[in-house]
């Protein structure tokens, strides 16, 4: 015969687990969802401002634009220009 006070309390925990879980991966999901829009918006911004959105400090971001301009790098038409220059260039020549 089995204890029904354990099986209620085995019913709970399972429910409060599944519940946890499910809170977990619905925050998971939703972080990622914000983290991607804000890619998208970082993709979608103007020519002026590509530079804005790059994980570099302010002086980095001078170097950046002098080397550009100095060297007259040409950008695809499409996808992220900090990527491209940080894959084209990885020994960032910028800074020397």
């Amino acid at each position: 015969m089995r204890n029904p006070l354990s099986f209620r309390v085995e019913s709970i925990t399972g429910a409060v687990l599944m519940l946890a879980f499910s809170g977990f991966f619905v925050g998971f999901f939703y972080v990622s969802t914000e983290n991607f829009n804000t890619e998208l918006a970082s993709f979608e911004s103007s020519d002026n401002n590509w530079l804005s959105s790059a994980h570099a400090s302010q002086e980095e971001r001078k170097q950046i634009l002098d080397w550009v301009e100095k060297n007259e790098i040409v950008f695809p038409e499409t996808g992220d220009k900090i990527r491209y220059l940080k894959s084209q260039y990885p020994d960032r020549p910028w800074l020397e």
